[in-house]
């Protein structure tokens, strides 16, 4: 390992100091003297010397003209030893800086036109910086693949200069080097010391390892999941308080409606059609044809007399109107059952919306105490919601119910339009009716008309036989024409006793029509049950993954740990820092390093004394050289009376030449002492 000390510096010009040698003997070196005679100056300028820069870091060298007049040059050159194991060796660097003035073509005017430098190595000028400082580092051993963000320079020389620059906007340039110093965590690593972390491996991909981000997602999700439930919960509270028919009240209801229905079977079945009138008209039917064959055998030819053609006629029309009265009737009595029908519908489906109307208003009564209803805390794991939560959960209870409401609405809107179209199917069964009457009305006053006429007996004699035979269709004819008459009064009365039936069965309806209601309501509650129960599980999963994530997190910490203390021992870096989301904000804080205790304290470098961060600075800097092997530079540090001479004998733990500024009074200029 290379080590490189400062034997001595020449001052020519630099800020208050016309011109200065100072040699330095030994590894530690204190400048000291009194207030304002350059002592900072004189260290800024070795600190200027080797990196360009000035001590706080900024680059502004017009700070280091001479007080007395800034158009004198600027000179700074030291003298450095160099070992390399049993060689050593000096090297001479010498650096001019100063105005640059020109004279203006034509004129006796000058006017300064910015600075110039020059460089010197071993008496011999480079005719650039980059070149200065490439000697500088061949000579000194800083390898170039070490700058990168940081300067090696200045983190070898300046304990302040990591801590100050992990304080400043350019902090993430110190965390990645100090990360690829320790190596960073890999997934892969914490999987492995934690392997209940796995479970979150994919949505850390997915996140692009963006811990906050998945904190956030989880965190949203939750929320989610649970006003999700809290509307399962309603949905299944209101499909719990739908009533229920008794067994004994649904197998009363069934009985009760096939006792009716075989009722009005049996009125239908036996009111189409008579059986008496059928066997009166099938044997007037076989008189008639016995009577035409009887008189074609008596006469020997056809009926071609006029009256007794017209007289046949008049018999058949007879025979038809009654036919097509009889036909006009069944008509009727079919319209007015399926009327009646219809109208049975109707009242079933306003019971429907009865019920309805019940549900539209238990949830009216729910939005309207929603804040009694609102459920506080979690169902799962029974921790209070926060205010903001409850709000949200709210108005996703407020947006369920008035989902429920609106399908209610819905729904009755959709039995009203059934009810409507149901009403004008019986309506114009109605006007059927009425037509269909008339058509009879009209038929029947056809038919006394034509009663009415008479014929003139044919002019041949008829055999007593056929004359007993006319007469007894005559009579036939009369109790036919009785019987049906009969018969439609019976259909009427049917009618009657049917729509009574109907009308009856109305009560025992609407309990099969509430049990049927029931078991879809408790379909639909097996179905949110079942949706409940899904994104019940799902809500334990993405709790569990978030207790993962936490894991993850605090793993990945105490492995970052482990990391750091491969390379700083017992120092300690504040690498990740929890931010309000949750989720981790990456950071690069060190921790004040007691010497004596070997170990970090719980300070932070921003709330440290100037002392202790000289301190930790030179502990971080010796670890990270001993770790990449790097050259042993002079530490400069101004320690402004802080720093005890027992301190600096006994608490930098380091090789490396020491060179400080201290305080004395009655001393006039800088002089250079051990200690």
């Amino acid at each position: 390992m290379k080590q490189v000390r400062l034997l001595k510096l020449e001052l020519t010009n630099y800020r208050n100091i016309e011109h200065e040698v100072l040699v330095f003997n030994g590894n530690n070196s204190k400048i000291v003297g009194e207030n304002r005679i350059g002592k900072t100056n004189t260290l800024e300028a070795i600190y200027f010397l080797l990196s360009n820069y000035l001590l706080d870091g900024s680059s502004d060298l017009s700070a280091i003209k001479p007080l007395s007049d800034t158009t004198k040059a600027v000179q700074v050159e030291g003298t450095f030893e160099i070992t390399d194991g049993d060689k050593v060796r000096e090297i001479t660097l010498k650096k001019v800086y100063g105005e640059k003035w020109v004279k203006t073509r034509g004129t006796d005017d000058v006017s300064m036109q910015g600075h110039y430098e020059k460089y010197f190595v071993n008496g011999i000028e480079t005719p650039k910086e980059k070149d200065f400082y490439n000697l500088l580092e061949e000579y000194f051993g800083i390898r170039n693949d070490e700058k990168g963000e940081v300067d090696p320079t200045q983190m070898l020389i300046n304990p302040l200069y990591l801590g100050n620059l992990g304080e400043s906007k350019d902090w993430t340039k110190l965390r990645t080097y100090i990360i690829k110093l320790i190596g960073d965590v890999e997934d892969k690593e914490i999987f492995e010391k934690a392997p209940s972390t796995k479970v979150i491996e994919q949505d850390l991909l997915n996140a692009l390892g963006k811990t906050d981000m998945l904190k956030k997602q989880y965190k949203d999700q939750i929320e989610t999941l649970n006003t999700q439930l809290l509307g399962f919960d309603s949905q299944v509270e209101l499909l719990e308080q739908t009533s229920k028919p008794t067994d004994d009240e649904v197998e009363k209801a069934k009985v009760e409606i096939e006792t009716i229905d075989n009722k009005i079977y049996d009125l239908k079945t036996k009111g189409d059609k008579d059986s008496v009138v059928e066997q009166l008209e099938k044997e007037v039917f076989e008189l008639t044809k016995t009577i035409v064959a009887k008189n074609q055998s008596e006469f020997g030819y056809y009926l071609t007399n006029s009256t007794a053609k017209g007289k046949q006629e008049h018999d058949e029309k007879v025979n038809n109107l009654h036919s097509e009265i009889n036909r006009y009737v069944d008509f009727l009595t079919d319209t007015k059952l399926e009327r009646g029908k219809i109208e049975s519908q109707v009242k079933a489906k306003e019971v429907v919306r009865d019920n309805l109307l019940k549900q539209y208003k238990d949830i009216e009564t729910k939005i309207k105490n929603v804040d009694t209803e609102l459920v506080k805390e979690c169902p799962t794991c029974h921790r209070l919601f926060e205010e903001e939560e409850l709000e949200t959960r709210k108005a996703e209870m407020l947006t369920n119910l008035t989902a429920m409401k609106d399908k209610i609405i819905d729904e009755g809107k959709k039995i009203k339009s059934e009810q409507e179209k149901l009403n004008n199917e019986a309506k114009a069964y109605y006007q059927d009716e009425v037509k269909t009457q008339a058509k009879i009305d009209e038929l029947k006053k056809e038919l006394v008309e034509l009663e009415k006429e008479t014929f003139e007996k044919p002019v041949f004699k008829e055999s007593d036989e056929l004359v007993a035979l006319r007469e007894k269709e005559k009579k036939l004819k009369s109790e036919l024409a009785d019987k049906k008459a009969k018969a439609s009064e019976k259909a009427s009365d049917n009618y009657e006793l049917v729509m009574k039936l109907e009308s009856d069965k109305i009560n025992a309806q609407k309990v099969i029509d509430d049990m049927n209601y029931y078991e879809r309501q408790m379909t639909l509650l097996d179905s949110v049950k079942t949706e409940r129960q899904a994104v019940s599980k799902t809500l334990i999963q993405v709790e569990q993954k978030r207790e993962a994530l936490t894991t993850y997190i605090y793993t990945k910490l105490r492995v970052l740990d482990e990391h750091i203390a491969k390379v700083f021992g017992k120092i300690k870096f504040q690498l990740i820092k929890e931010n309000i989301n949750g989720g981790f904000d990456p950071v690069c804080k060190p921790y004040v390093y007691d010497v004596d205790k070997n170990e970090s304290t719980d300070t932070l470098w921003k709330s440290a004394s100037k002392s202790e961060k000289i301190i930790t600075g030179i502990a971080i800097v010796e670890a990270i050289r001993k770790e990449l092997d790097l050259t042993e530079l002079p530490y400069l540090f101004d320690e402004g009376g802080e720093i005890s001479s027992e301190t600096l004998h006994n608490k930098f733990k380091t090789n490396a030449q020491i060179i400080c500024v201290r305080v004395e009074d009655n001393v006039m200029k800088p002089i250079v002492v051990k200690f």
